[in-house]
């Protein structure tokens, strides 16, 4: 029997099995291994240079793939009626179809560029990306799925009211009802797939490539955080957006074992606040229609939803609100996550800071041969 070559070997039993004092476990007790360091499941996949090969893979096929798509979005408004002028209005209007569009399809395109960078420059199954079982828990999130949904799209009306009452009045252009109506529908279903992409992206792909580096999942996850600032708009609203988010879906990925959990909340927060944003700019367009002078709160809370709420994922493009919107939907994301934590806890009957992991007694898996 031929010994494996040294890249070809499995990991040597469980990686993580030093003392974990948070946890109350002493060392040499075999742990697992938890989300962040399933790159170490093979010598091969833990190389030191496979997490810089897997994010400038990741990086080119997304600019591949946005150039892409921003060529034929130019063509077809250039072959569509309409002056520039009128154009740039309806890409600027979040409920305008075209910017939901636009905005969403953007963000979802780093599902094949994750998926791409993984699999060829980190030279790993893709899989391993969804979790510590190597496939996507659909049980977990049908699970939590109705409680995070509400919690995302009420505290996402509280957080918009709120800045309205802060903030005084904003015009707002009324909202014709069906372009309006199809912008929601955008929303909703453009919104998974755009979360789906950052949590691939950010939370999976990079969470895994800093923690092939790192074994503490507090550091990892703090850089994952600060890393994901490069992919949130260069503004103050976007830039806490973005760290609220990496925090809260970071701690999410590590704690349940995968990105279910995380890819439910950010969906919730972005589709459930886009069409939220819809409803409210109908509903400040048609105060404005009959109103003299246009100043109202549902008009202000749709103008800053439409700029938050549908930030939440911090992917590029996607445009961000004021600092207290901006505050307000990073700790609406923060309180889900703990809660969701502590849930998590209570359902595998795990200690406080123990996550899921993948078990010690698991084989390992088959090494990629093309």
């Amino acid at each position: 029997m031929s010994t494996p070559a040294p890249d070809d070997r499995p990991a040597d039993g469980p990686t993580d099995g030093a003392a974990d004092p948070l946890a109350g476990r002493p060392a040499g007790v075999p742990a697992g291994t938890p989300y962040h360091r399933l790159a170490h499941l093979r010598e091969a996949w833990a190389r030191p240079a496979r997490p810089v090969l897997t994010a400038l893979v990741a990086i080119i096929a997304y600019v591949v793939l946005a150039s892409i798509l921003l060529v034929a979005v130019v063509t077809v408004l250039a072959l569509a009626p309409g002056s520039p002028q009128e154009l740039g209005t309806r890409l600027g209007d979040p409920a305008s179809p075209l910017a939901v569009l636009v905005t969403l399809a953007m963000g979802a395109l780093w599902i094949p560029a994750a998926l791409i960078g993984v699999r060829f420059g980190g030279w790993r199954p893709v899989r391993w990306l969804l979790g510590v079982v190597g496939s996507f828990r659909w049980d977990l999130v049908r699970s939590a799925a109705v409680p995070v949904v509400a919690a995302s799209v009420l505290g996402t009306v509280l957080v918009a009211l709120l800045v309205a009452g802060l903030g005084g009045g904003v015009a707002a252009e009324p909202a014709a009802i069906g372009p309006a109506i199809l912008a929601g529908i955008l929303a909703a279903v453009l919104g998974i797939a755009k979360a789906v992409g950052a949590e691939l992206a950010l939370r999976g792909m990079l969470l895994q490539a800093i923690g092939t580096w790192l074994r503490s999942p507090v550091l990892t996850i703090g850089l994952a955080a600060l890393v994901s600032l490069a992919a949130a708009s260069y503004s103050a609203p976007g830039l806490v957006i973005a760290a609220a988010m990496g925090v809260a879906c970071g701690y999410l990925a590590w704690r349940s074992g995968g990105l279910e959990l995380p890819i439910l909340l950010t969906a919730s927060l972005t589709a459930g606040g886009g069409i939220v944003a819809v409803l409210l700019r109908i509903v400040a367009g048609s105060v404005a229609l009959g109103a003299a002078e246009p100043a109202s709160g549902a008009s202000l809370a749709a103008e800053q939803l439409g700029r938050t709420a549908t930030g939440a994922a911090s992917i590029p493009g996607v445009a961000s609100a004021t600092v207290p919107g901006a505050i307000g939907i990073g700790l609406l994301a923060l309180i889900i996550a703990a809660l969701l934590g502590r849930w998590i806890g209570r359902r595998e009957q795990l200690a406080a800071a123990e996550p899921v992991r993948r078990s010690a007694d698991a084989p390992a898996p088959q090494p990629v041969a093309v």
